[in-house]
């Protein structure tokens, strides 16, 4: 999440502080957390080359149950390592 985090922040966009998922996710997903998040939402997940973006649940899934921000960047297994541009293609 960190190295990623890092990656997103340096593209221009703000960041919040990393933290794990309890979803255990193999394709990656954007969640957002408000309709005026919903377009930083697609803009963030077109970066990373089309992510699916949808409404956060309300159960977060985060290790702390929170969200820091309005938008969650959730790492699937397939994507785990990878970076940015790798992502975006």
């Amino acid at each position: 999440a960190g190295r990623m985090t890092d990656q997103i922040e340096a593209a221009g966009f703000t960041v919040g502080t990393p933290t794990n998922s309890t979803a255990q996710a193999t394709e990656s997903v954007v969640y957002y957390a408000s309709a005026d998040a919903k377009a930083d939402a697609d803009v963030l997940a077109t970066a990373m080359g089309g992510l699916t973006v949808l409404e956060v649940p309300d159960d977060v899934p985060t290790d702390s149950g929170t969200l820091d921000g309005d938008i969650l960047l959730v790492l699937g297994t397939d994507e785990a390592d990878k970076s940015l541009a790798d992502l975006a293609g």
